[in-house]
């Protein structure tokens, strides 16, 4: 039987004494394979213990073994994202390649971890492991979502653990990401009586998503120390615009309008946030802002907008069963649908998170009636109601209009 003194295994123990082939002298021997583990240099002894026998007393005997610490092969880990351009919500898959750039390579095993420097996600929880790729080579792929603009591009990095063989390695890549519509989402506000700093802090703070917008009136005006700002005391001013681009994320958004401690009375209106021609909050009625309230809004990017409603068939007869289809784009889900029919039956309320909502119906009677559609979201503005005329026709097979789709 062996052992050692240090971290190892032996293969072949305990083995069966012989004596060699040609050998006339009394001498029995057995052979065994030790391998050492561990990550640092020492010297390892090994000792064999002879058991006995009917004719032989038991014994035992060591020899030193030093054991050297080999490095482990370096490696080189590149990252690339496909497309390398995306706007916000879009995916892009990211791909890290390892390889181990010894003069006898070997191919890597283990997993990659990705992170990002700015808002977004990553599938698998942002790990993978390395699949073989050619000899000394192995690449794993996870797919990122950025969920905000940043500065415009997202640095993507890629950590390879490392094996015991391999050394660890890290690569990024810049991703650029921009807003669906290129174009910059706006905030313009007025407010009242907002004249009040202390210490170098304003009354009323304007946060996005949790990011500091504008400080009023100290940190737009640069005023330091405590006082009155005397151009906002007692009147309505307009703010803005302020390009909020940067804050938001696609689906929803939270702003608030804050008065940090110790607290000023003050009253803001006409709060209104846009991206080009799109409206993403209008709110118009006046708010308090003092050291106990702080009026919060959500909003959603996209807006939500219904880009259909319709009737199947189009040709709607009495008694007969057809389908209300409503499908819309943006927005914050899940959704609740409900369908009203314009002839006084109860409304049939349905939730989705697929970008459509359907209900069936059957009109008791012939005539004319407007059916109406209204979408909710989760964000406060997330409120679309559509209305659709619809002929009904008797039975005995008269013509009329197919039902058409207004607003």
């Amino acid at each position: 039987m062996f052992s050692s003194s240090g971290a190892g295994t032996f293969t072949g123990s305990p083995c069966t004494i012989s004596r060699p082939a040609g050998v006339v002298v009394p001498i029995a021997t057995c052979q065994v394979t030790y391998s050492p583990t561990g990550a640092t240099a020492r010297t390892d002894l090994i000792t064999g213990n002879y058991s006995g026998d009917a004719s032989h007393v038991a014994s035992s005997g060591t020899f030193s073994v030093n054991v050297a610490v080999v490095p482990p092969d370096t490696t080189t880990t590149t990252v690339s994202c496909s497309p390398n351009s995306v706007t916000i919500g879009q995916l892009s898959s990211c791909t890290a390649n390892v390889a181990d750039t010894s003069t006898t390579p070997t191919t890597p095993t283990g997993t990659v971890s990705f992170v990002s420097d700015s808002g977004g996600s990553f599938s698998s929880s942002g790990s993978c492991a390395l699949s073989a790729t050619a000899t000394g080579a192995a690449s794993c792929t996870v797919n990122y979502t950025p969920n905000s603009i940043g500065s415009g591009t997202h640095t993507i990095t890629g950590s390879y653990s490392g094996d015991p063989t391999h050394a660890t390695s890290t690569g990024s890549f810049q991703l650029t990401v921009t807003q669906p519509s290129g174009q910059a989402v706006q905030l313009t506000f007025r407010a009242f009586d907002i004249d009040d700093f202390d210490n170098g802090v304003g009354q009323l703070q304007v946060l996005v998503n949790g990011h500091l917008v504008v400080d009023l009136p100290a940190g737009l005006n640069h005023l330091t120390g405590s006082g009155d700002y005397q151009p906002y005391d007692n009147v309505w001013v307009n703010f803005g615009p302020f390009d909020i681009t940067s804050f938001v994320v696609q689906g929803e958004n939270t702003i608030v309008f804050q008065s940090p401690p110790p607290g000023h009375f003050g009253l803001v209106k006409n709060i209104l946030i846009t991206q080009g021609d799109t409206v993403l909050l209008q709110v118009n009625g006046s708010r308090a802002v003092s050291a106990s309230r702080s009026p919060t809004f959500t909003f959603s990017n996209p807006p939500l907008v219904v880009t259909s409603y319709t009737v199947n068939p189009t040709m709607v007869v009495k008694d007969a069963t057809v389908t209300f289809t409503a499908t819309f784009t943006g927005g914050s889900g899940p959704f609740t649908c409900s369908f009203t029919f314009g002839d006084g039956t109860p409304a049939v309320v349905v939730t989705t998170s697929s970008g459509t909502c359907s209900a069936t119906h059957s009109y008791d009677d012939s005539g004319n009636f407007l059916a109406r559609v209204k979408i909710i979201g989760q964000a406060s503005t997330d409120i679309v109601r559509v209305f659709l005329g619809v002929t009904v026709l008797e039975n005995n097979g008269q013509s009329g209009p197919p039902a058409d789709c207004s607003r």
